[in-house]
């Protein structure tokens, strides 16, 4: 088995947390959109 570099968990969480901050505009649409899916499967 391979080994994995061992990561510094408390920078990808900051790095993910600027990429979140960065992109929330398009984690807000992607809220929209799976609201709107769970719309169509609770009405189906």
């Amino acid at each position: 088995t391979q080994r994995l570099p061992q990561f510094d968990h408390q920078k990808i969480a900051q790095s993910v947390g600027g990429i979140v901050l960065v992109q929330c505009p398009l984690l807000q649409l992607i809220g929209m959109l799976r609201e709107h899916y769970n719309a169509l499967t609770i009405s189906r």
